[in-house]
């Protein structure tokens, strides 16, 4: 459910046991098997539509997804007549024993145009717990108007991956 804004359908059952055999195979060996670039939707995977590498990072207990210099419309393939990418950028965490979990969703609004942009760092201010698992994800959509208020709703444009997921240490 946490994951949501970045999973093109989320009533594909298909991806949605793909992911969660992932998560227990990550688990079950307690992180040796990673599920970064776990992507969410097989026909448009964010790491062909997007020509630069997100990474995260770890600052003072702080988390950040950080966002490359890039040019919108050379480093991004997106639906015709996009006016505006829109970034879904999502943190999750979960405690297994109990079930449990917070998360936070930020959007990020980027013109598709001809121009270089410079880095961004989105601070994604949610606490993570020690043994918790956690979980970094981004995902585009695509707006045909100068907001998000023209998104194209079809899920065959809407794209996500798993950027990072790790278990804090106890």
């Amino acid at each position: 459910k946490f994951l949501e804004p970045v999973i093109c359908d989320p009533k594909n059952r298909k991806i949605m046991y793909q992911m969660n055999n992932a998560i227990g195979s990550f688990l079950r060996t307690k992180g040796g098997l990673s599920l970064t670039g776990f992507e969410f939707n097989e026909e448009r995977e964010l790491k062909k539509l997007l020509q630069v590498t997100l990474n995260v990072s770890h600052a003072e207990g702080k988390v950040a997804l950080n966002i490359p210099a890039l040019n919108p419309a050379r480093d991004i393939i997106a639906s015709p007549g996009t006016r505006t990418v829109v970034w879904n950028i999502i943190i999750a965490t979960c405690d297994m024993e109990n079930i449990s979990g917070n998360s936070y969703t930020t959007k990020l609004l980027m013109n598709y145009s001809d121009g270089l942009l410079e880095p961004q760092e989105i601070a994604l201010p949610l606490e993570v717990p020690a043994g918790n698992l956690t979980i970094i994800a981004a995902g585009l959509n695509y707006s045909r108007t100068a907001d998000k208020s023209g998104i194209v709703e079809e899920s065959w444009w809407k794209t996500g991956k798993i950027v990072e997921c790790f278990i804090k240490e106890l």
